[in-house]
């Protein structure tokens, strides 16, 4: 049966750490049905607080994760209360001064708020907080700006017990949400890789998840979810070992080798993603 996600969570307002909780009403006609065992909204615990992050003092979002399933990323959209004062707003003025860098190309009632967390947390972990951002803006947000917000649209991502990456939209506001088809991706176990000529020329990996983005004889492209920067490194030294030993180029977070016969290997690795990328192609002709 197909897993299906709800989502809420609570959220943290003050730097105090007071949480603010809520239940979904029962989905609408047309919304995504949950299956009996699915996560449910009080097994996703979110929070919005000021963090330190790469050594910057910033408002950052980070969640819990008591449900069953491995979730890949969380996204919330918060957008300011309908009670909010022009007054209230006077959180924004220095964004508008004359000697500001950056100006703004809205109102201030109409800046809003993107919390982004693609930390992978497996069933029971705790995501590392990433930093939110005022939309529309270069200023970094501000506790006093995001105490104007309400969350208004959620977005997850999850493995399901069948190994399919799920889409799900939670409306906070109308307390409805809608699974998106469209983004499903395949998960792969680290001992049934793929059997296509491209995917059995680059080496097997292990991460916590591993979904096939591309496969055909274009190219093969997978994505390691749950990874580390040591795993990033190690896979760049399997893919030595397999004959991919010319460096083509490199950095501390990506590298591009070739073998003799021109195949090359792209690994990108993402530190605020938890995943490194993958990619192998043939030569160019």
């Amino acid at each position: 049966m197909l897993c299906i996600t709800i989502f809420a969570g609570c959220s943290s307002n003050t730097e105090a750490g007071s949480a603010q909780g809520g239940t979904a009403a029962v989905a609408s006609q047309g919304s995504a049905v949950p299956a009996g065992d699915a996560i449910t909204i009080d097994q996703i615990d979110w929070t919005v607080q000021e963090e330190v992050i790469d050594g910057d003092r910033c408002v950052g979002f980070s969640y819990v994760n008591n449900s069953d399933y491995p979730i890949v990323s969380i996204s919330i959209e918060f957008t300011q209360s309908g009670d909010v004062t022009d007054e209230q707003r006077s959180v924004f003025d220095g964004m508008y001064a004359e000697d500001s860098g950056y100006i703004p190309p809205v109102d201030a009632d109409e800046l809003y708020v993107d919390a982004e967390n693609q930390h992978y947390a497996a069933p029971g972990d705790e995501a590392d907080p990433w930093t939110c951002e005022l939309s529309y803006s270069l200023n970094a947000l501000t506790m006093e700006q995001y105490e104007l917000m309400e969350p208004n649209m959620a977005h997850i991502r999850y493995i399901g017990s069948d190994g399919n990456i799920y889409s799900e939209y939670y409306d906070f506001l109308n307390d409805t949400y809608e699974l998106d088809e469209g983004e499903t991706k395949e998960t792969v176990e680290s001992d049934t890789w793929p059997t296509s000529d491209l995917a059995g020329m680059m080496p097997q990996m292990e991460a916590a998840a591993i979904a096939v983005e591309h496969d055909d004889d274009e190219s093969f492209e997978v994505l390691a979810y749950g990874a580390t920067e040591d795993d990033f490194n190690s896979y760049i030294e399997q893919c030595r070992e397999a004959g991919f030993d010319t460096v083509e180029d490199e950095s501390s977070m990506s590298c591009t080798l070739r073998n003799a016969d021109g195949y090359t290997i792209d690994i990108t690795y993402y530190r605020a993603y938890d995943y490194f990328y993958s990619e192998i192609l043939p030569p160019e002709v």
